[in-house]
């Protein structure tokens, strides 16, 4: 009686108390006998398909307008302070493997970085007169490419004696440069 369900009688109506005011009678009933019910309903089953063919079709457009694979540039600037010794540089540069640069590192003195800025700020109708060159870092550039800017560069370069500020663009994507922080 382990697969039994007890039902009521067939002339009585299930939850209607008998006609001589006693119990209705039950009768067994073999459960593998019914037949079985639908646990997903086909609506759910055609969003399921509607779902993996629309996930499809969007891979399939991203892939074929190459946004799925585009290798973004980077221009990674690594600033350092003003007080910056010999051994501090060449272990910064040492250390600028860790962006894994698509070109060469370059140098920029203080003497370069204020000829850029007297080039970049000469239209100006008043330039800025409280800098001086003096006042300009010395710096190491690169740049880097790859799908996503990896932080840990930034995180291994960041904390050496010497290091100011490290500034990360992605270049020009939809007419913007974007700034990359690392936390």
């Amino acid at each position: 009686m382990d697969n039994l369900d007890l039902q009521p009688a067939a002339d009585q109506p299930a939850g209607q108390p008998a006609a001589d005011g006693g119990e209705i009678a039950a009768t067994p009933v073999d459960l593998a006998a019914r037949p079985a019910r639908r646990r997903w309903p086909p609506i759910v089953a055609i969003a399921l398909v509607a779902a993996v063919i629309g996930a499809g079709a969007t891979v399939g457009v991203l892939a074929g307008t190459g946004r799925l694979s585009r290798t973004s540039q980077y221009s990674v600037s690594v600033y350092l302070k003003h007080d910056v010794t010999a051994d501090q540089k060449a272990a910064i540069e040492a250390a600028l493997s860790a962006f894994h640069p698509s070109g060469t590192v370059t140098f920029e003195s203080r003497a370069e970085a204020w000829k850029k800025f007297q080039e970049m700020t000469a239209n100006l109708p008043t330039g800025p007169s409280t800098v001086t060159a003096d006042a300009m870092p010395e710096s190491f550039r690169l740049a880097t490419k790859g799908r996503w800017f990896d932080c840990d560069g930034v995180r291994a370069v960041r904390s050496l004696p010497g290091v100011d500020e490290i500034a990360v663009f992605q270049q020009p994507v939809h007419g913007y440069v974007a700034k990359i922080t690392c936390g």
